[in-house]
């Protein structure tokens, strides 16, 4: 049976019990696996979690349908085994009745064949009733195996739904205590580039503020905008953490915004950014992919579709300003 549990937070899990079989005693327990927290400062993949529950989902389902199936046979294969015997004794008393017939007949008897006809069709009724309650009663058993496993996997899909909606809540903080350093001007910059992307779209907004403008690369000048009132853009506050928002920029001007290509276009940025450091080009120690945690948040965000608004929501630009 399902012991289904909201829990607290992303730890919620269900406790999924397929049903017994009529003959067992050992139920076949089958688990959610115990989610950790969202890590809000880490390279953590909200839609990569989610897609962790929904496969244990899955699995989970298909666990409590096969043994739906397994009990069903059981239950129908005994139920089969008894019918069987049922006909075996009809047979038996038959054979027997029909013998005793011949023996009084041989000894002149001839009206124990009359009799023994009557008690074959006696028999004949209280095997086919007996065979009758027999299927109906494995019918029955079957209906209710069926629908404590609709039960089974409705809570089961509710629960998943309740986790991933838990998942998806954490993964929206509040300011954190290090968002309260925040400068006016960053509020006023990440509100300006909020409204751009309103009205110029996400890929606009990105080939537009980036450091790397691909409007200036282009030779569209008066098209690019600066980042001035962001001190370090390598480290930027947003309702997920801190991230690398040239990265972010990057990744998504240089990619057409095509998240799907995100992974490996990020990979070319940075072999040409430590290429650069390395030529004395720009400073810093080179780093491998993945390997700061700012510019890992900021690509996996970018993967899983956030556009700019969702970095500074509004609850985050007036908390910016009102802290």
């Amino acid at each position: 049976m399902v012991t289904a549990s909201k829990g607290t937070g992303i730890q919620a899990k269900a406790d999924i019990y397929s049903p017994a079989s009529p003959t067992s005693s050992k139920p076949n327990a089958v688990k959610l696996p115990k989610l950790l927290p969202v890590d809000q400062s880490a390279s953590v993949s909200v839609q990569g979690r989610i897609q962790e529950l929904w496969n244990e989902y899955r699995k989970i389902d298909q666990e409590l349908q096969r043994q739906l199936r397994e009990d069903s046979q059981e239950i129908e294969s005994k139920t089969y085994d008894k019918v069987r015997a049922v006909n075996e004794r009809f047979k038996a008393t038959v054979e027997s009745l029909r013998d005793k017939a011949r023996i009084a007949y041989q000894r002149g008897d001839s009206r124990f064949w009359q009799i023994a006809q009557e008690e074959i069709k006696h028999a004949s009724e209280k095997a086919s009733q007996e065979q009758s309650s027999l299927l109906e009663g494995s019918w029955n058993e079957r209906q209710k195996l069926w629908m404590r496993s609709q039960k089974e996997r409705a809570e089961l899909y509710q629960n998943t739904l309740l986790t991933e909606q838990e998942i998806r809540q954490a993964a929206r903080p509040v300011l954190s205590p290090q968002d309260r350093t925040l400068i006016l001007s960053e509020c006023d910059k990440f509100e300006q580039i909020v409204d751009y992307e309103h009205t110029h779209g996400t890929l606009a907004t990105a080939r537009t503020y980036a450091v790397t403008n691909l409007y200036r690369i282009v030779g569209a000048n008066s098209s690019a905008k600066t980042l001035e009132g962001i001190p370090n853009p390598s480290a930027v506050s947003t309702v997920y953490g801190v991230i690398d928002l040239d990265y972010f920029f990057d990744v998504i001007q240089f990619t057409f915004d095509l998240r799907s290509t995100i992974g490996l276009a990020y990979r070319l940025i940075k072999w040409g950014a430590n290429i650069a450091k390395r030529l004395g080009m720009t400073g810093g120690a080179t780093t491998g992919a993945y390997e700061d945690s700012q510019e890992a948040l900021a690509v996996n965000l970018a993967k899983e579709g956030k556009a700019f608004r969702d970095l500074w929501p509004a609850e985050f630009l007036g908390a910016c300003r009102n802290r």
